[in-house]
């Protein structure tokens, strides 16, 4: 798994940046994932099967380029975690999961069956039987 933050500008930055690769190590480890930070994705030689987790947007928009040139499919053979889909929900092209992020208002009550919706897609508490059992 693959970490590609920018490297520190500033004291701040700097601070974050060591607090995300903190987090990130500590993550990779009880699942016994190989993790590596980088700053530029061009540091890396893709392989298939990798995992990227990238924070800035100039990168994923590098690695979705490499990743075309080399012919790798992102969500086949290399996955993409990305911190911010904001120009992506600008651009409407975000996943029902993803989008899911922004929506602004939320029902009164939200019910999920983790079993069969692990992604917490589709809200069990709008069909009528169950708001006519959670009223009684």
């Amino acid at each position: 798994m693959m970490m590609v933050i920018d490297p520190p500008g500033n004291e701040s930055r700097r601070i974050m940046t060591e607090q995300m690769e903190k987090g990130f190590y500590r993550f990779c480890e009880p699942f016994d994932l190989q993790a590596r930070v980088v700053h530029r994705i061009s540091e890396v030689n893709v392989e298939s099967g990798m995992c990227f987790v990238i924070h800035e947007d100039e990168e994923r928009v590098a690695l979705v380029g490499r990743l075309e040139s080399e012919n790798y499919r992102p969500g086949r053979d290399v996955g993409i975690i990305s911190f911010n889909e904001t120009p992506l929900k600008a651009k409407g092209q975000l996943t029902p999961i993803q989008a899911d992020v922004f929506v602004t208002s939320r029902p009164e009550e939200e019910l999920y069956d983790y079993r069969t919706d692990s992604l917490q897609l589709f809200n069990i508490a709008s069909l009528r039987a169950i708001r006519i059992h959670l009223r009684n």
